[in-house]
């Protein structure tokens, strides 16, 4: 047994890899407390929407979009709010140190490098991301390491079972599919290969029951094929923006690790370069890459280019980097790569604890949409059904859209016109936004703004871009009649001229130093109370105050704003 052996199997070198996890443990839960809102308000807070209800309606346990078995694990934690969901994904990314650790105990890794492991991680922000945000990716990260560890063990029945099961973890299980099918053939373990089909068959009989279709997750697809509703990007994406998904430090291990493995080919040394090995992981990771680069380049499959994709299957690529970065660093003096090793994590560390990546702070828009949901939250008993796009309307609301039906919506408007009476009662409010609501749910700004059986009740905007409307839109159906909240003015604000150099905050604007500043406004007043309406500008301590009185229609206001 070698000297680094020995090292690699000392307590302090457990300690190190364990104080690594417990650090990167301490992070992500201190930044998920600091977080200004769900990091992933999209898919994320949908994925808890379907297993906090499946309770409630069990055929959602086999929701396709939802991945049946994120859902069926994950479900017991959504019971406790969307903090149970980072819980689940924070036990998940502990699994996934352990499993590692395993592995590189098998593979005689120096476990001082391997502690770089779980901070290579999360130095890469879309995986911090997936963990935060509940996400699907954090558990077939984890199946991908089990299903590596029973390969290397060379357990074939549980190496077939886990891998029939990655395909409802993620519709990228299916790559993992063919990869076992070629494995077992390779390996000569054919008496395993029906063990692929247990749980397709299992979950096959469940759709009889829900779906009464046996090929439920064939013909049940969350995805089109020619989806492109959001476009496309270039072949390139995915590998310039490295970064998001793998790291910088992610990609230094990959070039060491690329470097080995071709001296190693190159010298036939086949035991050290476990080719089998190579060829699964940097296969899975690689693969996925290059299909999602495709999808992307071509507009199919509903890809919107989402580079957090990148990290299925990046654990187990990382893992395997660092194997054959060992290799490299046993040749040196072994005090002195531990102590540069050892270095090397604190700057890491250093690194992700002065991230100006995190915590994640509310963008305007989001803003906007949060300000719609707390505003209705106000009415909801003196209102109908909300029917709506963004997923934080009902997270601001506390409500769930798969358990409070009766309550709200997610709508998809494309045919809203048709859906007067029929879906949308008098007395439902419609929130739109410019986001979902452009683009998911079909509904440009223009057809409904100008739809006259609905009444505009309040707007939460900003004029971030330009020629754009951003934020969101409440409208009642009503036949075009106001008469959701008595004495309510709504008004929007055009910036029309101006002389500041900077982007309008209309709360920090007083902050300019250069005085005095001149600004113009057009107000447009749609609805108007009993009460006069002024519009106010003041300073905090009402030094400068100014209150110009509106009317009905277009207002032309001046301001003169003074530094203090």
């Amino acid at each position: 047994m070698t000297e680094i052996t020995k090292y690699t199997n000392s307590r302090f070198s457990y300690l190190i890899y364990f104080l690594s996890c417990l650090i990167c443990v301490f992070w992500l839960n201190k930044m998920y407390n600091l977080n200004e809102l769900p990091v992933d308000t999209g898919d994320g807070l949908m994925h808890y929407y379907i297993s906090q209800a499946s309770w409630t309606n069990p055929s959602l346990f086999l929701d396709h979009w939802g991945k049946p078995l994120f859902i069926l694990l994950s479900s017991p934690f959504a019971q406790l709010g969307f903090s149970g969901m980072f819980v689940f994904n924070l036990l998940i990314f502990i699994g996934i140190c352990l499993v590692s650790l395993k592995i590189f105990m098998k593979f005689e890794v120096n476990l001082i490098l391997a502690a770089l492991f779980p901070i290579t991680l999360l130095l890469a922000e879309d995986f911090s991301k997936t963990i935060m945000a509940g996400l699907t990716e954090p558990l077939f990260n984890l199946f991908v390491l089990l299903a590596f560890w029973m390969l290397i063990e060379k357990k074939w029945l549980y190496f077939a079972l886990i891998i029939s099961l990655t395909p409802y973890l993620r519709s990228e299980g299916q790559l993992l599919f063919l990869l076992a099918i070629v494995f077992l053939v390779l390996y000569k373990q054919f008496k395993y290969l029906p063990f692929l089909l247990i749980f397709p068959i299992i979950y096959g009989i469940w759709g009889i029951f829900v779906y009464n279709d046996f090929w439920w997750y064939i013909t049940k697809s969350a995805y089109s094929y020619s989806n492109n509703i959001y476009g496309h990007g270039k072949w390139n994406d995915y590998f310039v923006n490295y970064q998001e998904y793998l790291g910088d430090v992610g990609l230094y291990f990959f070039i060491l690790a690329s470097l080995v493995a071709i001296y190693l080919l190159i010298r036939k040394n086949w035991i050290k370069l476990k080719f089998s090995y190579l060829f699964f992981s940097f296969g899975i990771f690689l693969g996925i890459v290059l299909f999602h680069s495709y999808l992307w380049a071509n507009g199919k499959y509903g890809s919107l280019g989402l580079t957090r994709i990148a990290t299925q299957g990046m654990p187990l690529f990382v893992l395997m980097s660092i194997y054959y970065s060992d290799l490299i660093f046993k040749k040196f003096p072994f005090r002195m790569t531990s102590s540069i090793l050892l270095i090397l994590t604190i700057i890491c560390f250093y690194s992700r604890f002065n991230s100006d990546k995190f915590p994640i702070y509310a963008e305007p828009f989001n803003k906007d949409v949060i300000s719609a949901g707390n505003y209705l939250n106000k009415y909801k008993n003196k209102i109908g059904c909300i029917h709506y796009h963004h997923p934080l309307i009902p997270y601001q609301m506390n409500y769930n859209p798969f358990i409070n039906t009766d309550k709200i919506d997610f709508y998809y408007g494309s045919n809203i016109e048709k859906d007067f009476d029929a879906k949308i009662k008098k007395g439902d409010v419609i929130v739109w936004d410019s986001k979902f609501g452009a683009v998911e749910a079909g509904m440009p700004f223009d057809k409904i703004l100008h739809l006259k059986q609905l009444s505009k009740v309040n707007v939460f905007e900003n004029f971030n871009e330009k020629n754009k409307t951003v934020g969101a839109y409440i409208f009642k159906y009503d036949g075009g009649v106001n008469n959701f909240v008595k004495n309510k003015t709504i008004f929007k604000l055009k910036p029309i001229s101006h002389k500041l150099d900077e982007k309008i905050e209309f709360r920090d604007v007083y902050e300019h130093k250069k005085t005095p500043k001149k600004l113009t406004l057009e107000l447009e007043l749609d609805v108007i109370g009993e009460a006069e309406v002024f519009l106010v500008c003041t300073d905090d301590k009402a030094k400068h105050y100014q209150a110009k009185k509106t009317e009905l229609g277009k207002n032309t206001l001046y301001f003169t704003f003074f530094s203090l």
